[in-house]
């Protein structure tokens, strides 16, 4: 099965938003984004014998503290109709490996985490069949990417849509909107910068690392400035209170990253924000908003309980994945880099778009990267 990357950027694309499998972490722009914190993108795709494309991944490469070579890692991939037959899988995710290994360069290991839903065992036992082997972890964000995320269907009549929203939810968005509170999309770079100032009081709030200006600068110039991503902002006489970046590919949209001022909280406008962008998806013809991750642990003990209570109010579904998948390149390296427990999940962490929520609070998610 012959590996093809000069059939275009808009071959590539057209594949991955044409599939249910396919995510934003798979485009090559986010490839050039990663590129900025280290990583070496490497996108690929697949052909069988009539020409037609069956995969498209982007691998990311970098090395390994203390290991010579590098760890291959594909986000939300490999991109393929994961509702074939497992006979039918095998050989595709074989050729996938072996092209992995080919434009990849020699690595320690192939991790991939694929939009494969967990009640999908066909593609399960094919990821198996050809030596990967399950890494998945807790119920929480243990994982590179979450396991769990809450998606929500937006095709629905707009008064039906929010007649389905939790009545609190619906309340509150009303009450945003009699106190002067205003959604508009960012249209410029000191947007952009506003967005970040409002960040680094999130993560001050809520005691986590944020990524340099420089790499929401990348996001800037390689995803919204390309019509990949869209940032709103949440204002009120003119201050803004909070703000969203989301992405898009296909008919699906993505909630990636969102900030919140310590001002004016009681205006709600976290919900305004939100129903704001789902009204404008909506009519520009997108079925699924994805918020992102939740906590597999639904139990109002959870300390991530709040964070769901938040996203469930907007009336969507649990989707779970199969979670994350190894493929041990060179075992003898492969668990010596295990074994560097710390510098290993260092280099992980480096991969993830999002930090995890420390915490949910009940009505507000606890903002910063990725919620």
């Amino acid at each position: 099965m012959p590996v093809r990357d000069r059939l275009g950027e808009k071959t590539y694309d057209a594949f991955l938003a044409g599939l249910p499998a396919g995510d934003f972490l798979q485009a090559r722009s986010w490839g050039r984004i990663k590129s900025v914190t280290g990583w070496r993108p490497v996108p690929f795709m697949l052909q069988n014998r009539d020409g037609q494309v069956v995969l498209s991944a982007l691998l990311l490469s970098r090395k390994l503290p203390g290991v010579p070579l590098p760890l291959l890692y594909a986000p939300r991939g490999p991109v393929l109709d994961w509702t074939r037959p497992r006979e039918e899988l095998v050989p595709i995710l074989r050729a996938f490996v072996a092209a992995s290994r080919t434009v990849g360069g020699r690595g320690v290991l192939l991790k991939c985490d694929p939009a494969l839903r967990a009640d999908n065992k066909e593609g399960q036992a094919a990821l198996a069949a050809v030596g990967f082997r399950s890494a998945a972890a807790g119920l929480s964000f243990e994982g590179v990417q979450p396991r769990f995320v809450y998606e929500i269907d937006i095709t629905l009549p707009e008064d039906e849509l929010l007649a389905s929203f939790a009545s609190k939810h619906r309340y509150n968005i009303r009450l945003a909107g009699r106190r002067g509170v205003v959604v508009r999309e960012a249209t410029a770079e000191t947007d952009l910068a506003e967005f970040y100032r409002l960040l680094r009081i999130t993560a001050e709030r809520d005691g986590f690392g944020i990524r340099s200006y420089a790499y929401y600068q990348a996001i800037w110039r390689e995803a919204v400035a390309t019509s990949g991503a869209r940032m709103f902002l949440a204002e009120h006489e003119g201050e803004a209170l909070s703000g969203a970046l989301i992405f898009m590919l296909g008919r699906r949209a993505w909630y990636v990253y969102g900030a919140s001022s310590n001002e004016q909280r009681n205006l709600m406008p976290n919900y305004a924000l939100h129903w704001e962008i789902i009204r404008r998806l909506r009519e520009q013809g997108f079925g699924i908003y994805d918020m992102r991750g939740i906590s597999g642990d639904f139990s109002p003990d959870s300390r991530l309980y709040g964070l769901f209570r938040f996203k469930k109010g907007f009336s969507g579904r649990v989707v779970e994945y199969a979670g994350e998948y190894d493929l041990p390149l060179i075992k003898p390296l492969y668990w010596a880099a295990r074994a560097g427990v710390p510098a290993f999940r260092w280099v992980m962490k480096t991969a993830q778009f999002a930090r995890r929520p420390k915490r949910g609070a009940a009505g507000e998610p606890k903002g910063g990267e990725g919620e």
